[in-house]
């Protein structure tokens, strides 16, 4: 990515264009996605997963990542007693058990028993997060501040609890909303 920068940088410089909307939108998204990645690793801290005999804490990017390099330093941390792994794309195998899953875009999937479905939510859906999707939680950005809205249906059906402390700061959505 910063090969990227630095080769439209010298590009615009020698055309004698200085892309500040590019730069800008390009700092944006590293802060939003920097936010979402220490989301991803306090969420071991505040949602209770069924006890399993994986060896690590396995979190998986499906699908594109937006991540990029931002998420690596979470392998350095451990959660529930086990290091943390990140798995992405066809890195992830059928027999690997994914605590937290992550989807740059929403899709309808099933839900997993002990796994935390998180996905970003476009900017069109953000006003109402559907409980149709199977999403648990959603990060939506509002005027540049990331919000959570959270289906505590979904989480319990997938045999995950979720702390008081975290839907403080969500909003609730689905069937439960008006708890």
């Amino acid at each position: 990515m910063k090969i990227i920068q630095i080769l439209i940088f010298w590009l615009s410089l020698c055309a004698g264009i200085y892309p500040t909307d590019l730069w800008a939108e390009i700092e944006i998204e590293n802060v939003e996605y920097k936010i979402k990645a220490g989301y991803l690793f306090n969420f071991t801290k505040f949602i209770t997963w069924p006890s399993d005999n994986s060896p690590s804490f396995n979190i998986c990017i499906q699908g594109s990542d937006p991540f990029g390099e931002l998420l690596n330093p979470i392998e350095q941390m451990t959660a529930l007693g086990r290091p943390i792994r990140l798995l992405r794309g066809s890195k992830i195998s059928a027999d690997e058990h994914c605590h937290i899953i992550f989807r740059h875009t929403a899709t309808n999937s099933a839900l997993t028993k002990g796994s935390l479905l998180v996905n970003d939510i476009p900017p069109e859906e953000s006003s109402k997060m559907s409980a149709e999707a199977n999403r648990m939680i959603g990060f939506i950005n509002r005027q540049g501040k990331i919000k959570l809205q959270i289906n505590t249906n979904n989480l319990q059906q997938a045999g995950l609890k979720v702390s008081a402390k975290l839907l403080e700061v969500a909003e609730l959505v689905g069937d439960n909303e008006h708890e």
